[in-house]
């Protein structure tokens, strides 16, 4: 089985029709969303509606439980909050915040992995898994399990020991992957600014980050068209 595991796609579409055209994971059994469908960006509504048609898992992040109100705005930046305000009105009128405010926050009954937006051990929790504690705590939790996350945008995978690889490939056996970090679609924030998602080959136990090239540009636009935060484009062309 191949599984196509996509992420923090913020209501980019240029990023996301780039990555759910991209050869490689077109050809996936199953495409999995870790959640943040929203937030950021100016095309959220078209974005969940694409998401709902190519995902058969998907959880909620931290925008979009700031969207539908679970999370305060105040547990986000001025530019994360101007945003997601934009966004209600539009994700009201099309009907989305309920579909949203119905996501779970994890999954353990996939392939035998773990699947959540944050934390393993605490996906309500947002926290972000940046530091070798973060891994050792999660396998320490889980054992024997793989776990797959987004929310930092850094795609990477982490030991049971709490060593991070930033490899484009690696191993899916549990005594060598803890975690593993799949990207950020739609905000990359690694210095690439392509789209990134990861492929999960189940029968040979392997995974692979993948980079897809969008046009930035229409992206970019659209957030300033919108009137948000201009930084939040400016941000798309040096991946940060």
């Amino acid at each position: 089985m191949l599984i196509r595991v996509i992420s923090d796609i913020h209501a980019n579409l240029e990023a996301l029709e780039a990555v759910l055209a991209h050869g490689t994971g077109e050809k996936a059994d199953i495409t999995v969303c870790l959640g943040d469908i929203v937030g950021y960006g100016a095309s959220p509504v078209e974005c969940l509606d694409l998401v709902r048609g190519a995902a058969g898992i998907v959880l909620m992040g931290n925008h979009d439980a700031g969207a539908c109100g679970i999370t305060s705005l105040e547990w986000f930046n001025d530019m994360g909050a101007k945003a997601i305000e934009w966004q209600r009105p539009l994700l009201r009128e099309a009907g989305e915040l309920e579909y949203l405010s119905g996501l779970e926050l994890s999954s353990s009954r996939f392939e035998g992995l773990f699947l959540c937006h944050s934390y393993p051990p605490d996906p309500g929790s947002w926290h972000y898994v940046m530091h070798a504690h973060d891994a050792i705590r999660t396998h320490r939790a889980m054992p024997g399990l793989v776990c797959l996350v987004g929310h930092t945008h850094l795609p990477c995978a982490w030991s049971p020991e709490g060593s991070a690889s930033f490899s484009d490939t690696g191993s899916l056996d549990s005594d060598a992957t803890c975690i593993i970090n799949c990207g950020s679609v739609g905000q990359p924030r690694d210095g690439d600014p392509r789209a990134a998602y990861l492929l999960l080959d189940m029968d040979r136990k392997s995974f692979r980050h993948v980079r897809v090239a969008y046009d930035v540009e229409s992206a970019a636009s659209r957030i300033l068209g919108a009137g948000l935060p201009r930084v939040l484009a400016t941000r798309l062309f040096d991946g940060r």
